[in-house]
């Protein structure tokens, strides 16, 4: 498990691509960091009021959430399948004893820890929100659990479909039923004339808006005493248990 892990990470390691694009979502937050910043201050100049603080990590955490959840982590995935295919590796993995469980597991693992790299290298970014009177530690922390259970089940749809498909369709597909779990939940929830118990269970389907009504300050939002992060976190944790049983059985062949 831990060689399987390890050679994968040296695979996003060695790629300048995936360097690149963390160079790309770094320099774009700090963008947005700075605009944010000078839009808020002119804002509060005018005499309107707000939490210039809050406000910018707000959008940060937003246009993380947007740029590598929704189109890098399936990406990576997709394309770390398509070169061991391309490879030998993939006649030497079906070889191998290990279980193909086993496998996936670790390039699951080292999918996620490749993304989560990515996050931290933008964590100074997000921790003088702190200082700022952004976003709480409380905040943030529940924030990461957000984004790990998303990057596990975002990666699997991503594997999945690469699995079953080539490339240009594993990627289409990837980011239609990314963005169909995303918005369709926070779109329904603001337009259908439903009850609150329903916009909870909407809401609780979409990582947007369950990201939203955690930097919004709303916690009161809850389904049988729970808060909206944690039934979306065991779901897509369940669904990702899921996917990744299937996976395994098609990347073996035993399907």
């Amino acid at each position: 498990m831990i060689a399987l892990i390890t050679k994968e990470l040296r695979y996003y390691a060695s790629q300048r691509r995936y360097r690149r694009i963390q160079l790309i979502i770094i320099g774009l937050l700090s963008l947005i960091l700075v605009g944010a910043a000078i839009e808020l201050f002119a804002y509060t100049q005018t005499g309107g009021r707000i939490n210039v603080g809050y406000g910018i990590y707000s959008i940060l955490v937003v246009a993380l959430f947007i740029l590598l959840l929704c189109f890098v982590v399936p990406f990576q995935a997709i394309e770390a399948f398509q070169i061991e295919h391309r490879s030998s590796n993939f006649d030497l993995l079906k070889m191998s004893p290990l279980n193909p469980l086993v496998l996936m597991a670790g390039k699951l693992l080292a999918s996620v820890i490749a993304a989560l790299w990515t996050i931290w290298l933008v964590v100074p970014l997000f921790c003088l929100s702190i200082y700022a009177g952004g976003l709480t530690l409380n905040q943030l922390l529940t924030c990461g659990m957000i984004f790990v259970a998303c990057i596990s089940l975002f990666s699997l749809i991503g594997i999945c479909f690469v699995l079953s498909s080539n490339s240009i369709q594993a990627r289409t597909r990837s980011v239609a039923t990314i963005l169909l779990i995303t918005f369709l939940p926070l779109i329904s929830s603001r337009t259908l004339p439903v009850d609150n118990v329903l916009v909870n269970l909407l809401n609780s389907l979409s990582p947007l808006s369950v990201l939203l009504s955690i930097i919004g300050k709303h916690w009161d939002a809850f389904i049988m005493g729970l808060p909206l992060w944690s039934w979306m976190v065991c779901l897509y944790l369940l669904a990702s248990t899921i996917l990744f049983w299937l996976a395994a059985k098609r990347h073996m062949g035993t399907v």
